[in-house]
């Protein structure tokens, strides 16, 4: 048996090193796999990364801006991105990262904004329906996300628009009855008059301010209660202009003139907001609607 020459057996510090770097290479494979998998996974979950471009947030502020401009939300812009834009010198706490939307960089949108003030379709990610009012009907789409993505910006499972309404409801509408709805909002559009009556008050309650509302609807009164931004409550008050139904009793009748004419009265006393509708009052006592003679 031939020998083994000494020479050719590499020594045992060697072989630790050869051993180390190979792991070293090992690992730093397995670090840029795991990486890459990660990003590549992060980048299907936020297709245009995350973000919280809160749609709750915008629409309050539109509420804010119409409320302030005898009840038109923004508009006169050449685009409707450029009107949207509006908020931004308009409500105080609206900033870039709000309006750009789920799609667009804030850098994107600031630039914009810096540049004549405005934003436009390629820098703002909302599609926003121009030159509705507060008193159009509570079924018109005021905006919905362009792309349709969840609220921090990441994908759906179930493809879709979340839409937010002018009276307020946030109800998500999936793609397979998005061409429906977007026929009967152009139906809607048609048929706008602004004939829809409304009178609010604003009052605090545990400390939070709340909004009551008196809103037309066809031929009902409904009470709606914001708090905050969201609308929380709505009920069927009263019948408008017409008698009630057969079957429906307890609700009384007020006229559309009455509505007109009528006022909200915030009573720091009973803590209330009262009504003042012809003979009659309506009263939100923090908690519910009720009628009262006067």
């Amino acid at each position: 048996m031939a020998a083994t020459n000494p020479a050719m057996v590499p020594p045992p510090s060697a072989t630790r090193r050869s051993r180390n770097r190979g792991l070293l290479t090992a690992g730093a494979v397995t670090l840029v796999v795991s990486a890459f998998g990660l990003y590549l996974y992060y980048h299907h979950i936020f297709p245009y990364g995350s973000s919280h471009c809160c749609d709750l947030i915008l629409f309050g502020a539109l509420q804010e801006y119409a409320g302030n401009h005898e009840g038109v939300f923004p508009v006169g812009g050449p685009t409707p991105e450029a009107s949207l834009s509006m908020l931004y010198s308009n409500v105080e706490y609206v900033q870039p990262d709000i309006l750009r939307g789920r799609t667009v960089s804030e850098a994107v949108a600031r630039q914009a904004l810096k540049g004549d003030g405005r934003l436009g379709p390629d820098s703002c990610g909302w599609h926003y329906v121009e030159g509705l009012r507060l008193d159009d009907d509570p079924g018109l789409a005021v905006f919905w996300d362009k792309v349709g993505l969840g609220h921090n910006g990441q994908r759906l499972s179930r493809p879709g628009h979340t839409v937010l309404f002018v009276g307020g409801d946030r109800r998500f509408i999936p793609e397979s009855d998005w061409a429906a709805f977007l026929s009967e909002q152009q139906r809607l559009l048609q048929q706008r008059t602004n004939a829809v009556l409304g009178v609010s008050g604003i009052m605090e309650v545990r400390g939070e301010k709340v909004r009551a509302e008196l809103r037309v609807v066809g031929d009902s009164l409904y009470g709606r209660v914001w708090d905050g931004y969201i609308n929380t409550s709505s009920e069927l008050l009263a019948h408008v202009d017409r008698e009630p139904e057969v079957g429906v009793v307890g609700l009384p009748v007020v006229k559309r003139d009455e509505i007109r004419a009528a006022r909200a009265i915030v009573d720091p006393n009973t803590k209330s907001i009262r009504f003042l509708l012809g003979k009659q009052e309506c009263v939100f006592d923090g908690s519910r609607f009720h009628f009262v003679a006067r």
